[in-house]
C-alpha cells in the first residue's frame, strides 16, 4: 500500500492519522491474515519518547476504516469486509488482532500463551522475589495458549501493569461480545512506557 492512496483514503475521517501516513519516516505493513476481503494495516513511527501506531483497516481499495482503540470500528471492518470465520483457528486469530488492535490500541498489550512469558522488574527485593514466584506457581496451570470451543474464546494478556483475562464471544461474521477482568494488578514487571 502506497502511502499517499491510504493518506487519502483517512484524511477526511482523521487529518492527524493521514499526515502520519505521509511521514518520511513512517513504516506502513500488512497486519496479521486478511479478514474477509478486508486487510488491516499497521502504520508506525518512532517518536523521541515511544512507537506511535495506528491500525488502518481496509474492506475494499477505495475504502479505509482507522481501527487502533475503536471497537465499533474494528466490528464494522469485519462486516464491510465479508469476515467468516468458521474455524477455532480462525476466531482465535481474529480475537488476537481483535484484543490488540481495538482494546488495547498502542497500550502496552501482550497476550500470553504461559505465565513464564512474564518476566520480572530487575532489582527484586527478597520479598518482592518471592511474591513474585508465588504469582508464576498460581497461574501456572490457568494461562494456557489462547482457545475457542464454539464461539467463546479465553485469552490472558498483560494489559500496562496487569494480569487481565478476555473472554470474548466470536461470531462467525466478526461480531464479537466482551467480558475483561483484571486478575492481578499491579505485577512485578518492568514498567509500561
Amino acid at each position: 500500500m502506497d502511502k499517499e492512496t491510504l493518506g487519502k483514503l483517512v484524511e477526511s475521517t482523521d487529518p492527524s492519522v493521514a499526515a502520519l501516513i505521509r511521514d518520511d519516516s513512517s513504516r506502513i505493513e500488512v497486519f496479521g491474515d486478511p479478514i474477509g476481503s478486508g486487510t488491516i494495516y499497521k502504520v508506525s513511527k518512532f517518536a523521541p519518547t515511544r512507537m506511535i501506531i495506528q491500525y488502518i483497516g481496509m474492506p475494499s481499495a477505495n475504502e479505509a476504516i482507522i481501527l487502533t482503540a475503536d471497537r465499533a470500528a474494528f466490528q464494522r471492518f469485519a462486516e464491510a469486509s465479508r469476515a467468516l470465520l468458521a474455524r477455532s483457528e480462525d476466531r482465535v486469530a481474529y480475537g488476537k488482532a481483535f484484543l490488540q488492535i481495538a482494546v488495547a490500541g498502542s497500550k502496552r498489550f501482550i497476550l500470553l500463551d504461559s505465565v513464564n512469558e512474564v518476566k520480572p522488574r530487575p532489582n527484586l527485593n527478597e520479598e518482592q522475589t518471592k511474591a513474585f514466584g508465588e504469582f508464576v506457581n498460581k497461574y501456572s496451570s490457568i494461562i494456557k495458549p489462547a482457545t475457542c470451543s464454539g464461539e467463546q474464546c479465553k485469552f490472558y494478556a498483560i494489559f500496562g501493569q496487569d494480569l487481565v483475562s478476555f473472554d470474548l464471544g466470536i461470531a462467525s461474521n466478526g461480531k464479537v461480545t466482551l467480558e475483561e477482568n483484571v486478575v492481578e494488578r499491579n505485577l512485578l514487571i518492568p514498567y509500561a512506557m
